[in-house]
C-alpha cells in the first residue's frame, strides 16, 4: 500500500502504489502483477523440463513428444534456411484460386489449421439444448483487435500503422517492396474495413438471443446467395442439416462484399492472414516484424519474449496434456494434492453453507450468478 495517497483520491495508487513502484513492468512483457509474476516462475520450471525432454532425458511417451517439439521450435538456423518454404503449399492454393466456390473450399482448410480469414466458425454445445452440439458460423477475418480500430476516431495511428505492417509483411512474403505490396495492404484494408463496418460491438456480442439465429443448411443458399458456405461446411465435414449463424447481419453485407470484390482481391487478403497468423514460427525477419507491431504498437510491450518460453507456450497450446502430465510428475507432489483438495473442501463448505440459506424466492440473477454456477458444479462433483 501506498499511505503517501488518500484513498479518496486515488484507490489503486493507495492500495498497490508501493508493489508497483517496487515491481516495474519487464521490458518482454505487456503488463505485470502477483499472478504474472507467479506464472513467470512456472514457465522456468517448465523450461527446464523442455530442456532435459529436449536432451533425452525424460522418459516415455510425452517426455518425447513434448522434446521432439521444443527441439523443433529453438532450431532457429533451420528455421532461417527455410524462411517462407512452410507457408508454400497454402500459398499456391492461394494463388490457384477461380472463384468463390474454390475460396470457400480453401478457406475451410486453413480453418483446420489454425488460419483465420473471412468469417469464423466452430462446433459448440447449443446454447438452448446443451445435450447437443452445434455448428457454429461467426463473424470474423479482422486482422485488428476489433471493429472499433478500423472506425473509431481514436485508432487512427493504429489503423495507419497496420496499413504499413501489412504492406511490409506482403512485401518480404513477394520479395518486393513499393507499389504491389502497398496495393495489396490497401486491398486488405478496404475488406476488413467493410467486414468491420457490419460487425457487431463487444457489447451486442454479448446478447444471447441475437446472437442465436438457427437455420437449415438448405436456407443458406437463399439468405446469403453469393456466399459459397455449402461448399465451405462440406470441405469442413460438416454433416448437419443445420447451423447458427450467429450475426445473420455480417453475413448479409459478406454476401455483399463477395459480390462487388473478385477472386483476385481476396488473394492479397488470404495472404495476409496467412502470414500474420505464422509470422511467429518464421524466419526471425518477419518474426520481428510482426513483433513490432502486434507487440510493440498495439500492446506497448517493448522486447518479445525469448524463444524458449515463445515455444514453451506454443508446446502447452498443442500438446499441453503431455507437458501437464510431465509438469505435475516433477513439480505438484502429493502434499501439494493434498493441500489443494483441503481448499477446495473448504469451499464446498462454505458454499453449501451460503446457498442453504437463499430465499429462493427473492434471490435474482446477478452479478454472482457465476460464483452460484460454480458452486453448483463443486458440489455435484
Amino acid at each position: 500500500m501506498d499511505r503517501t495517497v488518500a484513498p479518496s483520491a486515488d484507490f489503486y495508487r493507495f492500495a498497490a502504489g508501493n508493489w508497483v513502484k517496487s515491481n516495474p513492468v519487464p521490458s518482454d512483457k505487456a503488463r505485470w502483477s502477483g499472478f504474472d509474476e507467479l506464472q513467470d516462475r512456472n514457465w522456468k520450471l517448465i523450461r527446464g523440463l523442455l530442456e532435459e525432454a529436449a536432451a533425452g532425458r525424460v522418459p516415455g511417451r510425452e517426455g518425447a513428444q513434448v522434446g521432439a517439439f521444443f527441439k523443433s521450435a529453438t532450431a532457429t538456423n533451420r528455421i532461417e534456411a527455410l524462411r517462407f518454404k512452410p507457408l508454400a503449399e497454402d500459398l499456391k492454393k492461394i494463388d490457384a484460386l477461380k472463384d468463390a466456390a474454390d475460396l470457400f473450399r480453401l478457406l475451410a482448410a486453413l480453418h483446420e489449421k489454425d488460419i483465420p480469414g473471412v468469417l469464423g466458425s466452430g462446433v459448440l454445445p447449443d446454447a438452448r439444448n446443451s445435450s447437443l452440439y452445434e455448428f457454429k458460423l461467426v463473424q470474423g477475418g479482422l486482422g485488428l483487435p476489433d471493429r472499433d480500430y478500423y472506425l473509431a476516431e481514436g485508432f487512427a495511428k493504429q489503423r495507419e500503422g497496420y496499413r504499413a505492417h501489412v504492406a511490409r509483411m506482403l512485401g518480404l512474403l513477394a520479395g518486393k517492396t513499393g507499389g504491389e505490396a502497398a496495393t495489396g495492404a490497401d486491398i486488405v484494408m478496404e475488406i476488413e474495413t467493410a467486414m468491420a463496418r457490419a460487425s457487431k460491438s463487444r457489447v451486442e456480442l454479448r446478447d444471447p438471443n441475437a446472437n442465436y439465429n438457427k437455420t437449415t443448411v438448405a436456407r443458406l443458399a437463399e439468405m446469403f446467395p453469393r456466399l459459397p458456405l455449402k461448399a465451405y461446411l462440406d470441405a469442413a465435414g460438416v454433416k448437419s442439416a443445420e447451423v447458427n449463424v450467429g450475426q445473420t447481419n455480417f453475413f448479409a453485407a459478406l454476401d455483399g462484399i463477395m459480390g462487388t470484390r473478385p477472386v483476385s482481391d481476396w488473394k492479397p487478403y488470404l495472404r495476409w492472414h496467412l502470414l500474420r497468423s505464422s509470422a511467429a514460427y518464421l524466419h526471425h525477419e518477419v518474426d520481428d516484424a510482426n513483433f513490432q507491431f502486434y507487440g510493440t504498437l498495439l500492446s506497448g510491450q517493448p522486447q518479445m519474449e525469448p524463444r524458449w518460453q515463445r515455444a514453451a507456450k506454443v508446446i502447452d497450446g498443442s500438446v499441453g496434456e503431455a507437458l501437464g502430465k510431465l509438469y505435475v510428475q516433477r513439480h505438484f507432489p502429493e502434499e501439494a494434492r493434498a493441500r489443494m483438495a483441503a481448499l477446495v473442501g473448504d469451499l464446498k463448505v462454505v458454499f453449501r453453507a451460503r446457498l442453504g440459506r437463499l430465499d429462493r424466492k427473492s434471490t435474482r440473477l446477478n452479478s454472482s450468478h457465476a460464483n452460484i454456477s460454480y458452486a453448483v458444479f463443486c458440489l455435484k462433483k
